[in-house]
């Protein structure tokens, strides 16, 4: 009997290890946060960032690609993307009031649909409970001059405005972000 316990707890703590390390120590999607400052208002998106590896990203289940049009996509992998304005703004012409929210999107051909909900404790395997999203919008898709290995989430000030862009392989879309408080002064 101690003999089969012993063997329980080492095969116990050998799955944990595995788990701990592919996921924390050296994750094939590395986490990435990238940060928005200005004055008052702090933006904040945490993610983490799959690669391409010579796979197909998009396009139809026929052809096998890592996400299908028309599908749940969590906006990166191993955990739901996430984020955070300290202040309401408006997110691709809409208000999202201040708080923390999960990102996600639906990709299709020529764009994508893209959702804020307020569920942010989901595993972000399966789409969220659609009653808490707050927010959705379609960004048209284009193609980026360069390709993106990594996904890649960043923020561009242009003039009084704030682009949030989503690039990964040749495909690149734009949200638009206001300040509602200060913008005059980004």
């Amino acid at each position: 009997m101690k003999k089969i316990l012993v063997t329980f707890l080492v095969l116990i703590v050998s799955v944990i290890g595995y788990f701990f390390y592919t996921l924390v120590l050296n994750p094939k999607s590395p986490k990435a946060e990238v940060f928005f400052n200005d004055k008052e208002l702090s933006l904040n998106v945490n993610y983490s960032r799959p690669s391409k590896r010579g796979r197909l990203l998009f396009g139809s289940v026929a052809e096998n690609p890592l996400l299908p049009y028309g599908q749940y996509w969590r906006l990166g992998a191993n955990a739901p993307t996430v984020f955070k304005t300290n202040q309401d703004i408006m997110f691709a012409g809409q208000l999202l009031k201040s708080g923390l929210y999960s990102l996600y999107a639906i990709p299709y051909e020529d764009h994508w649909d893209i959702f804020l909900n307020s569920l942010i404790n989901s595993s972000g395997y399966e789409q969220p409970d659609t009653s808490f999203d707050v927010l959705s919008t379609s960004a048209q898709l284009s193609n980026s001059t360069k390709e993106v290995e990594q996904l890649t989430i960043s923020f561009n000030p242009i003039d009084s405005s704030i682009q949030m862009r989503i690039e990964w392989g040749n495909k690149r879309i734009v949200l638009p972000i206001e300040n509602l408080t200060n913008k005059t002064n980004l």
